[in-house]
């Protein structure tokens, strides 16, 4: 499930960037009017910069989640061991 979450987070920032690159792709110079062309260009740098953060932060949790998984792991060797000792010692 970990895998899942973190898998998500990573795919995040990239499907969230294709409409950031298809608002730049279609230039501010075709939108026509002078008013929305800038706009659009605002709007433009306005996603881009949002997106960035989103990718930041989903970076950071990916990384977390990779961090939780490794403990959960470890732990979840250390108690087998434990348990097989116990065992064996009865």
């Amino acid at each position: 499930m970990l895998a899942e979450v973190r898998g998500n987070l990573t795919r995040i920032t990239d499907i969230l960037n294709d409409p950031a690159e298809a608002i730049r792709d279609v230039g501010t110079g075709e939108a026509g009017v002078a008013a929305l062309s800038d706009r659009l260009g605002e709007f433009g740098d306005e996603w881009s910069y949002g997106i960035g953060q989103i990718g930041e932060f989903a970076r950071s949790a990916a990384e977390i989640l990779t961090q939780v998984e490794r403990q959960f792991d470890e732990l979840d060797l250390s108690l087998a061991e434990e348990l097989q000792a116990a065992n064996e010692g009865s």
